[in-house]
């Protein structure tokens, strides 16, 4: 997002113009953190009390015990957010923006650093706020933790070996809430390494500390899922003029997963597949990622299930991202 775009979202949103389907989770952070970096910290959270409240009310919501304005939610962010604006400072406000958006700060687990979860369903943490109940919170640290190390390059067939492993890892453990052994161990038919996006250098991994923690990528090609194995494949070109560009192949190390990999890589995708003329982006998701792809903007199209010569059946999620 352009510093000009980050003007125009903060300006609808004062002025209470913004449509409310505009008014997402990413919104919310960009929006406090552009006025986190015009104000100081104690004036920032009641600033946003208020300008909440009436955008709530302007949009047709009611601010009650049971919805609208949440203090203790908005109290975290006020803080959090004033700290990254303090640990940004020297970075442009775009550049501050994308670092944010693929942070750990994007994702509402993260309310968990400073709120047991039944805290935050109570009365009175809506109304009056509730005190940080988790000792280890302290919102420096966190905005530190935010802008932690991770870098993002084009992968090479040089980081197949490590690629591969990484990707089976995730495979393996991160779809165990979701589906069951034998399904695990069939899904791998449908997953894994396509050495054909890393030829066409639209394939990412990303690094922490010299370790790959993560990888993803997109195409111009019409495969939608699956690795060089798979059965169905389709290496046409897609014509930007009329067809979403993929997402494909999105992986996260086990032990890194919610601080931020996955957005990175989404939004690297995004911005590489818009610069080639794409107006949205489709993918293949898991039951494992659908939480990711919905907080980034992916609305699901279709439920399907891919056919494995093992047996089980995988479900999958056929999911759409305008662009612009």
């Amino acid at each position: 997002m352009t510093e000009a775009e980050l003007d125009a979202l903060v300006e609808a949103f004062l002025a209470r113009t913004l449509p409310a389907a505009q008014w997402t989770h990413e919104a919310h952070l960009l929006t406090g953190l552009s006025l986190a970096r015009r104000m100081p910290e104690a004036e920032l959270l009641p600033f946003l009390r208020e300008a909440i409240s009436a955008y709530n009310l302007a949009s047709g919501n009611q601010n009650t015990d049971t919805g609208g304005y949440h203090e203790a939610i908005t109290a975290f962010y006020a803080a959090a957010l004033s700290a990254f604006a303090r640990a940004t400072a020297d970075l442009p406000r775009a550049e501050a923006a994308r670092r944010l958006l693929a942070s750990i700060l994007a994702d509402r687990a993260v309310l968990a650093r400073a709120y047991a979860p039944e805290t935050l369903k109570t009365v009175a943490a809506r109304r009056h706020g509730a005190p940080w109940d988790r000792p280890q919170f302290d919102p420096d640290a966190l905005a530190a933790e935010a802008l932690r190390g991770f870098s993002i390059r084009l992968a090479t067939e040089d980081d197949i070996p490590v690629l591969h492993p990484l990707m089976q890892a995730a495979i393996g453990e991160l779809q165990k809430p979701f589906l069951d052994p034998d399904a695990v161990e069939a899904s791998r038919e449908i997953m894994g390494i396509d050495t054909q996006l890393i030829a066409d250098r639209t394939y990412f991994v990303v690094e922490h500390e010299g370790q790959a923690v993560g990888c993803g990528g997109w195409s111009r090609r019409a495969t939608l899922f699956g690795g060089d194995h798979s059965a169905g494949r389709d290496a046409a070109l897609l014509d930007p003029g009329r067809e979403p560009a993929r997402v494909r192949a999105m992986y996260t190390r086990p032990g890194w997963e919610r601080r931020g990999v996955g957005r990175l890589v989404l939004q690297t995708c995004e911005a590489a597949a818009a610069a080639e003329g794409f107006a949205a982006c489709e993918l293949a998701g898991t039951l494992a990622g659908e939480p990711l792809y919905r907080a980034c903007g992916y609305a699901v199209i279709e439920r399907f299930t891919a056919p494995t010569r093992a047996g089980p059946a995988i479900p999958l999620l056929r999911m759409r991202k305008a662009l612009r």
